[in-house]
């Protein structure tokens, strides 16, 4: 089990995370202020 953490903002961001968070333990962090 891989731990990924992924940074972005907008439907990329959302899609790559949607994608793998079923496979992967995956944290995910959108700085958008």
């Amino acid at each position: 089990m891989y731990k990924t953490i992924i940074f972005g903002c907008g439907s990329f961001g959302e899609r790559v995370y949607n994608n793998l968070k079923e496979d992967y333990d995956i944290q995910y962090f959108c700085d958008n202020d």
